[in-house]
C-alpha cells in the first residue's frame, strides 16, 4: 500500500490534494513499510489538537469546530484557507481579519427600532466540481502543459470579471474572494439603501449559472464543469463566523447530493435554520407557484411587481404546516406512498407531479443515490417537498 498517496479535500487548481498533517511530504516515510492504521490515528490526533489550538482550548476538551472540525481531513489549501480566517493568523501574513472586512456590512443599528430591526444579508461559498479530477484529465493531453496553463488563466478571468460584474454592474454587495475555482461573497446594501429583498437574491441564483458558464470556459470534451454553492440567508443577529461556518456546511450538502447544485439555508437569530437543495436547472420551480386565487410570479412580473398581484406563499404554507401537525407527511417502514405529497405540491405548483413520478427526473431533483432503497428514496423526496415549500415561503413571500 502507497501510504503517500493520501486523498484529501481537493478544493483548488494546486492539485496538493494530499491530506495535510505533519508528516506529509517526509522523507522518513517509506510508502512499503509504513502502516495505514497507526499514520490514520496520527491524523485524527493532529486534527484534533488543531481544533482545540484554534479554539484556545485544552487538548481534554471536545473543539466546537469553528475553524477546523476534529474528523475532518483537508487538503493544505484547504487547511489554508480555514487558517486565514483566524484574526491572529491574519495578521501576521498582513491579511485583513475577516471580522475588520464585514464591518461595512450594515446588518443591524447599534439600538433596534421598529422602524430598522435590522437587516437580512445572503452569504455564498461555492467552487467547481471536480475540478482536481479535470485537472487530471488536462494532464494526460499531448499538450498538458498548455491546456493546464489555459484552463488556469480561465479560472481567473472568470474571477475577475464575477468579482466585477457583481460589485460595480449588478451593484448587489460585493465578492469577498474568487481565487481558481474558490468563491466567496454577500448580498447586501448600504445603510443609507433600501433593504436587499430576498427576491433580488432568488434572482441572481437562478441567473448563476449562466454567469459560471458565460465567463468561466470550464470545458472537458465540450462539456460545462459542474459548481456546487452553498447559499445562506442570515438575519441580523447570527455572528458573522457563524454565518460562514454554516456557508461551508451548505456548500458541502450541494456537493454531497450530486454537485453542480445550489443548497439553500435560512438561518434565524436563534441559530435554527431551514434547508432545501436544487439543482441548478431546476432552481427556477420556484417561480412556478400558484396560490388559490392563480396568482403567479410571471403575471406579478408582468404587472411591474404590483403588490395586490403578488402570488401568498401563505396558502401552501399554512397547509403544509395543518398537514404535517396531522401526521400526513409521516412515513414509516410499511407505509411510505409519497403520491399525496406529490400531489399536493402538484396543486400549488401544476405539473410538478410529471416529474416527481418518473424515477429519474426525481433522483435528479432529490440527490438520492443508485443504491437507496424504495424507503430511502420516499424519505428523501418528502423531505424535498416540505423543504422547497418553507424555503420558498421565506425567500418568495413578502414576510420580511
Amino acid at each position: 500500500m502507497d501510504c503517500g498517496n493520501w486523498i484529501g479535500e481537493s478544493s483548488s487548481l494546486t492539485g496538493t490534494d494530499g491530506i495535510a498533517f505533519p508528516g506529509i511530504g517526509a522523507t522518513t516515510r517509506d510508502p512499503n513499510k509504513c502502516r495505514w492504521g497507526d499514520e490514520d490515528t496520527d491524523i485524527k490526533a493532529f486534527y484534533k489538537s488543531l481544533a482545540c489550538v484554534l479554539e484556545y482550548k485544552s487538548l481534554d476538551k471536545e473543539p466546537e469546530g469553528t475553524f477546523v472540525a476534529k474528523n475532518e481531513k483537508l487538503s493544505i489549501p484547504e487547511l489554508v484557507k480555514r487558517l486565514v480566517t483566524r484574526d491572529n493568523i491574519a495578521e501576521r501574513l498582513g491579511m485583513t481579519p475577516l471580522e475588520e472586512g464585514f464591518k461595512d456590512i450594515y446588518r443591524r443599528p447599534e439600538t433596534i427600532t421598529e422602524q430598522d430591526k435590522g437587516r437580512w444579508t445572503g452569504w455564498f461559498m461555492g467552487d467547481g466540481d471536480k475540478v482536481g479530477e479535470h485537472l487530471k484529465y488536462l494532464s494526460r493531453l499531448d499538450n498538458n502543459d498548455e491546456a493546464i496553463k489555459n484552463f488556469s488563466k480561465a479560472m481567473r478571468d472568470w474571477g475577475d470579471n464575477f468579482s466585477n460584474d457583481f460589485f460595480n454592474v449588478q451593484k448587489l454587495g460585493r465578492v469577498i474572494y474568487a481565487g481558481g475555482d474558490d468563491f466567496l461573497g454577500v448580498i447586501y446594501s448600504d445603510k443609507n439603501q433600501v433593504p436587499i429583498h430576498p427576491q433580488a437574491a432568488l434572482d441572481w441564483l437562478i441567473d448563476f449559472p449562466n454567469q459560471w458558464q458565460e465567463h468561466g470556459q470550464l470545458k472537458e470534451d465540450g462539456k460545462i464543469l459542474g459548481v456546487s454553492v452553498g447559499f445562506i440567508w442570515a438575519a441580523h443577529s447570527v455572528p458573522q463566523r457563524d454565518v460562514l461556518q454554516h456557508c461551508r456546511e451548505a456548500e458541502k450538502v450541494a456537493k454531497s447530493l450530486g454537485c453542480h447544485r445550489v443548497t439553500i439555508r435560512v438561518l434565524f437569530n436563534s441559530g435554527q435554520y431551514v434547508e432545501w437543495t436544487c439543482p441548478w436547472d431546476k432552481l427556477s420551480i420556484l417561480r412556478e407557484y400558484r396560490d388559490r386565487y392563480y396568482k403567479t410570479y410571471a403575471k406579478w412580473q408582468a404587472s411591474n411587481f404590483n403588490q395586490e398581484l403578488q402570488p401568498n406563499w401563505s396558502h401552501i404554507y399554512t397547509d403544509l404546516s395543518q398537514l404535517t401537525a396531522r401526521h400526513a407527511f409521516k412515513l414509516d417502514q410499511d407505509t411510505f406512498d409519497t403520491e399525496f405529497a406529490i400531489q399536493f405540491l402538484n396543486i400549488y405548483f401544476p405539473g410538478i407531479e410529471n416529474e416527481l413520478l418518473n424515477y429519474e427526473a426525481t433522483q435528479h431533483l432529490v440527490g438520492f443515490s443508485d443504491d437507496a432503497d424504495a424507503f430511502e428514496r420516499a424519505q428523501a423526496t418528502m423531505e424535498w417537498i416540505c423543504n422547497l415549500i418553507q424555503v420558498g415561503w421565506y425567500l418568495c413571500s413578502n414576510n420580511q
